[in-house]
């Protein structure tokens, strides 16, 4: 058997010496770290099931408490076991880590592995679904294809293994790819496990006629028929037990046989890289001082201190134990010691690294930036494009002359990755390069030819981190990973559980690193969809934690994480890159009203908008920037109504933005009680201006015209303090005055304008509605194909000008619309319904009558369009109809406004109990 193992080591190290090995990691080496087995968990699960349980299997068991429970129970219920073990140390770890295959698939659910990896500089993409695929890098790949606890798509059920090929559809596929072209090493697996032959059989499928033969090994004696069974299946069984190694243990067994693989190049010779001293721990991380500032991870990653010390998590990289110190960073003597603590201090947010501790803890301070591109990232943040690209370019060529590869490196992938706002812009010249190379081209020479190994480790870390977006992808991951648990943790407090655990200050710690590393070293791809994703999500957990206090106020004490409102460290940067329509729906599936920001920051984004005017002199583009701050403000607690005038002040008025102007206009009102007598006249000046610039310009007018209710509703605010105030206007004079004298298109211009000027007519100067009454008079006398009759029942509805001797025609137009063929198509907004709505309002002030509407073959058609026209005018009182009601108004409210008498509310009572019956059922 021994014979065996020699044969499977020549050629697992020939694939290893040829970066083509992958190594397909089982239950068997998180055993090792005290994780339970699969027939362990599985009986965990047993525990709290019928003892009728115990004929199954354990794709049957899990299944069963799947379906008992709820998916929720089962994943808490995993989540409580995995949680309850604490890590041992694993040397079978470490060996991995040395041998650094191609790839790892594992059908692990924990993150060991992963962990493990992230504190090399060679790094591991990790898939652990379908989705994950398209932000991977092909490099190196860790995919767990039993899924992941955390991500809550394991596979361990019995459906789990029967919906898999669905599941896990392209990862099947891109392990598929993999093996043709690698070499496969089974560890960690048992011929015991039931799963075993599981795995083995959706494996084997994956297999082509044309795979290089893969190899199992096994932690046990192997009888010849199973050598033989495997064999069909090109794999090949050995094992490293002889006759005194029968008595080892598992772990140790697997551990002595990893060691006789090929270490990695990269790795070293030397099998003990930890530094043995503060010199080599500096020439491991001295590349990282080239950065203004760098994660604490990426820190702990280069140092290359594992297994003697590791990162915990997120600013603390400590030793396992006092006995096994290699160096000491703080001896006063060593020059080392006190560069590697100046550079913790300056360029990371680590608060302890081995046995230095920052004096101060400050986690929470930004970085200062690049001196030498900070102008250009300046440049870049207010869309000066093409100041910014010839900037970095220059920067760069000098840089690369001067062999500071550093700086070069960024300046040069932000003219890569600098990109023109819009599509009005033009590309400018800029210098060429000096390399005479592209960047991706230059990277290879600094990894390759350098003759200093810490510009080829910057060049390795750049490459691998920042120019592949790697980076952002893991960040990407980190953020939706604890997004999952706040949002389970939301659910879990919904529900009158407790959950205490640091997520909510974990994900404001990685997302605040992540800023400031962008911001630090002056990266242009703030506007990149996969940053935007970060900050996206990062957002959303924010939300999730809002709803958690909003909603659960009396058990807050059950809850970490929790938020009573927002800060200006938590939105200060990227309102900007925040998408509308996914808060929306994101506060809507959380049952978020409102996001509660607190008043400082709420004000110190007003500020930003301030200065907003000076940078963006055009109008587009300032109202393009403008933008998401207004839907940021629409959908929060701002309530200062000055602030709230000098926006819309500052906001231009375009026929494009008029639903931005209604957000503003719309809080205004809503808060409008806090309109008093020290921010009235900003409310006077903002009145007489918007109108006069809609009226001054009426194809302006016939775009805002909509809005003019809520100028009437702060309007009328106004004259609770100053009932004396009227609108004076020199342009509804000159617009006026030259339809009376009939100028040329003036009739066209009082029809755009005239939502204005019949919406505001009560609170105009008499002069000036003298000035309407006599427009209007003239306006009856017009050509009856030129009428604009929305002008008119406008007019008629505001008691304003009564067109007594127009009541035939509009009839005659309510006839024509509402019996017109529209063949199929839609319009928007539907003239049916519009005219249905103008005949009602008419028909409730008795200006027309019913017999009026059925002489003109009106009346039938007008249902249907409106559910309480339908109720109150064709006694339409089907479900639908109460439904419909209730969808607008609520039950209480349609209720009481529309039922009249005990019949009527009886039958609102019973939709009611039919509606609960139905959704009893569902």
């Amino acid at each position: 058997m021994l014979d065996r193992l020699d044969t499977a080591l020549v050629a697992i190290n020939r694939e290893a010496r040829d970066n083509s090995l992958i190594l397909f990691v089982g239950a068997g080496v998180s055993i090792n770290s005290g994780y339970p087995s699969w027939n362990s968990l599985i009986e965990k699960l047993r525990e709290d099931l019928p003892d009728s349980s115990s004929k199954k299997n354990n794709q049957q068991v899990a299944q069963e408490y799947y379906d008992t429970f709820s998916r929720n129970l089962y994943y808490n219920k995993l989540q409580e076991i995995f949680e309850a073990v604490k890590p041992e140390y694993n040397p079978i770890l470490d060996q991995i880590v040395k041998i650094r295959p191609k790839h790892i698939i594992t059908t692990n659910y924990d993150k060991l592995l992963e962990n493990s990896l992230q504190n090399e500089i060679l790094q591991y993409s990790v898939i652990k679904s379908d989705q994950d695929l398209p932000y991977s890098k092909d490099d190196h790949i860790i995919i767990k294809m039993h899924g992941d606890l955390d991500s809550k798509n394991i596979v361990l059920t019995k459906s789990d293994y029967e919906n898999y090929t669905k599941n896990f559809e392209n990862v099947i596929v891109k392990i598929r790819s993999l093996l043709v072209n690698h070499t496969v090493l089974f560890i960690g697996y048992s011929l015991q496990d039931e799963t075993f032959n599981n795995i083995l059989n959706l494996v084997n499928d994956l297999f082509s006629d044309d795979a290089k033969r893969a190899y199992l090994y096994l932690p046990e004696k192997i009888s010849s028929d199973t050598i033989q069974s495997y064999e069909k299946k090109n794999i090949f069984c050995f094992t490293n037990i002889g006759q005194s190694d029968s008595d080892n243990e598992p772990g140790e067994l697997l551990t002595n046989f990893l060691r006789k693989i090929q270490t990695h190049p990269s790795f070293g010779v030397d099998d003990n890289i930890v530094p043995q001293n503060n010199k080599s721990l500096w020439e491991n991380i001295s590349f990282l001082n080239k950065f203004s500032f760098v994660e604490g991870h990426i820190v702990a990653r280069s140092a290359k201190l594992v297994p003697k010390a590791y990162l915990l998590y997120p600013d603390s990289v400590n030793w396992l134990g006092k006995d096994i110190k290699t160096l000491s960073i703080t001896n006063p003597d060593n020059s080392y010691g006190k560069k590697i603590s100046e550079f913790i201090t300056a360029k990371t947010w680590l608060n302890t690294f081995l046995d230095f501790e920052r004096p101060e803890k400050s986690s929470n301070t930004s970085a200062s930036p690049n001196s030498e591109l900070k102008q250009g990232f300046d440049l870049y943040l207010e869309d000066k494009i093409d100041s910014a690209k010839s900037l970095f370019r220059d920067i760069a060529n000098k840089a690369y002359s001067a062999n500071d590869y550093a700086t070069y490196l960024l300046a040069e992938f932000n003219v890569e990755h600098l990109k023109l706002s819009d599509w009005l812009s033009t590309e400018v010249a800029i210098s060429p390069q000096v390399a005479g190379k592209p960047l991706k081209s230059v990277l290879e020479e600094i990894i390759q030819l350098s003759s200093a190994e810490e510009d080829r480790l910057l060049g390795t870390y750049f490459r691998d981190q920042i120019y592949s977006f790697k980076f952002v992808f893991e960040k990407l991951l980190k953020i939706s990973d604890l997004c999952e648990k706040i949002k389970a943790e939301w659910y879990i407090v919904k529900n009158q559980g407790t959950s205490y655990n640091p997520n909510l200050s974990i994900l404001e710690f990685e997302f605040n690193s992540f800023m400031n590393f962008i911001y630090a070293n002056n990266l242009t791809i703030l506007h990149y969809t996969e940053v935007k994703s970060v900050i996206g999500k990062y957002f959303e957990t924010l939300l999730i934690s809002l709803s958690i206090y909003s909603s659960n106020r009396e058990t807050i004490s059950h809850s970490s994480s929790i938020l009573k409102s927002l800060t200006s460290d938590h939105i200060g940067k990227i309102i900007p890159y925040l998408n509308y329509e996914t808060i929306k729906a994101t506060m809507e599936s959380i049952q978020l009203n409102i996001i509660r920001v607190e008043k400082k920051a709420l004000k110190d984004i007003f500020n930003d908008i301030v200065h907003l005017p000076k940078i963006y002199l055009e109008k587009n583009r300032l109202n393009t920037k403008l933008k998401p701050y207004i839907d940021f403000f629409y959908l929060s607690s701002f309530d200062d109504i000055e602030s709230l005038f000098r926006i819309l002040q500052i906001l231009p008025t375009l026929p494009i933005n008029a639903g931005y102007h209604e957000k503003l206009l719309s809080l205004i009102c809503k808060y409008k009680h806090n309109i008093n007598s020290q921010n009235i006249e900003i409310c006077k000046e903002y009145v007489v201006d918007y109108l006069d610039i809609c009226l001054g310009n009426p194809e302006l007018a016939e775009f805002h015209g909509p809005l003019v209710s809520y100028i009437t509703d702060i309007v009328t605010q106004i004259k609770e303090f100053d009932p004396d105030f009227v609108i004076e206007s020199d342009q509804i004079s000159i617009l006026l005055n030259n339809f009376n004298m009939k100028k040329s298109a003036s009739l066209h211009i009082f029809n755009q304008t005239s939502d204005f000027i019949l919406g505001l007519f009560y609170f105009f100067s008499s002069d000036i509605q003298q000035l309407i009454i006599q427009t209007l008079t003239e306006y009856e006398k017009i050509n009856v194909s030129e009428l604009n009759y929305n002008l008119l029942v406008d007019s008629i509805s505001h008691n304003i000008y009564a067109f007594t001797a127009l009541k035939s025609q509009i009839l005659i137009h309510f006839s024509e619309v509402l019996n017109h063929d529209n063949k199929g198509i839609k319009y928007f907004p539907d003239p049916k319904r519009t005219v249905t709505s103008q005949a009602y309002s008419l028909l409730e002030m008795s200006y027309i009558t019913k017999g009026d509407l059925i002489k003109h073959g009106c009346y039938e058609l007008m249902e249907g369009y409106f559910s309480d026209i339908d109720w109150l005018l064709f006694n339409n009182h089907k479900d639908e109809t109460i439904k419909n009601l209730v969808k607008s108004f609520s039950f209480e409210k349609a209720k009481e406004k529309f039922a009249k008498g005990n019949k009527q509310k009886q039958l609102f009572d019973n939709w009611a109990l039919k509606n609960v019956t139905q959704f009893s059922s569902i």
